[in-house]
């Protein structure tokens, strides 16, 4: 068991070492954005892993943002431009990973930067398996952090029930004015009662594994190409009209993915390139491999292979949703 020793032998605490070989909390460093960088306030995932939600959403700004304490690049900023009753971000932790906390004492730790107070929330649900707790469900533990000029990093500790099915961890204001600001980074949790000196460090995993563990919960087929008519997939024409393909996802997705699209998609091939009208995810779909139907209104020739792709727009998005 590794241990580390801070201040002198007479006044020292000891950071032990993990029981769990990743982080319960994905993507604690804010790295991975599959479906873009900043957006207002409307309650949605940006960042992935990480939802967000204003009163107000034109008054509120979400960013991935540069500002980050020592030893990360990025952290999650939100700015506000006008007045909104308050702003919240969290995460739902999936149950096949917290599952080792029930019945434990656990702590959070995060660094930050604020002008307004940080109210820090832990929900917890003793139903279904995974039903969403997130900004909804009753509070099991929660603190407030005062304002902080400079970058400093805060350990909320609380216990694990054994009969706690779903859990989410939130950081929260409460009333915003103009120019009102919180960044977050470095977001960690783990088992044991730590404070910020005894706590271990972030357990930093390379940007590949990081991804890796977000496309279990959105995958978006179209990341990394920027050309405006990037390759979706590839596919058979079954009739004048459909088209079929397969998706496979680099990493097994938590359930069943619903599509979220937005632009145009065409379905391009020997002499045709209609656009998509309408898409369906086949019952015969599976959490790798999916089965998805592209449909047109016409043009498209029985029995040729097509590609679909974007229709001339490099913002059109086309992503496989499995988020709790």
């Amino acid at each position: 068991m590794a241990l580390t020793l801070h201040g002198t032998v007479a006044d020292n605490t000891a950071v032990l070492s993990r029981p769990n070989a990743k982080p319960f909390i994905i993507n604690g460093d804010f790295a991975v954005a599959q479906r873009g960088t900043s957006a207002d306030g409307t309650s949605a995932y940006l960042i992935d892993r990480w939802k967000k939600q204003s009163a107000t959403t034109g008054n509120v700004a979400v960013s991935q943002d540069t500002d980050a304490p020592t030893g990360f690049i990025n952290s999650q900023k939100m700015l506000a431009s006008g007045a909104s009753s308050f702003f919240q971000t969290g995460q739902q932790i999936e149950y096949k990973n917290f599952y080792p906390l029930l019945g434990k004492t656990a702590s959070l730790s995060f660094y930050y930067k604020s002008d307004v107070d940080v109210i820090i929330r832990i929900r917890t649900g003793t139903g279904t398996v995974d039903s969403v707790v997130l900004f909804t469900s009753s509070v099991a533990s929660t603190a407030t952090v005062s304002p902080s000029a400079d970058w400093v990093q805060y350990v909320h500790n609380f216990s694990v029930a054994t009969n706690v099915t779903s859990l989410s961890i939130e950081f929260a204001t409460g009333t915003l004015a103009n120019t009102d600001f919180v960044f977050l980074a470095g977001v960690q949790l783990e088992q044991g009662t730590f404070d910020a000196n005894s706590i271990a460090p972030f357990q930093h995993e390379s940007f590949g594994d990081n991804l890796a563990r977000c496309q279990r919960y959105l995958y978006d087929p179209l990341r990394g190409t920027t050309d405006a008519f990037g390759v979706l997939a590839l596919g058979v024409c079954l009739s004048t009209t459909v088209c079929r393909t397969v998706i496979f996802a680099p990493a097994e997705m938590r359930t069943t993915p619903t599509i979220v699209t937005s632009g145009t998609i065409e379905v391009a091939g020997d002499n045709f390139s209609p656009q998509v009208t309408s898409t369906a995810v086949s019952g015969r779909t599976g959490t790798q491999a999916m089965e998805v139907q592209f449909n047109v209104g016409s043009g498209l020739t029985s029995g040729e292979g097509a590609i679909v792709r974007r229709e001339n727009n490099a913002s059109t998005t086309f992503r496989l949703d499995a988020e709790l």
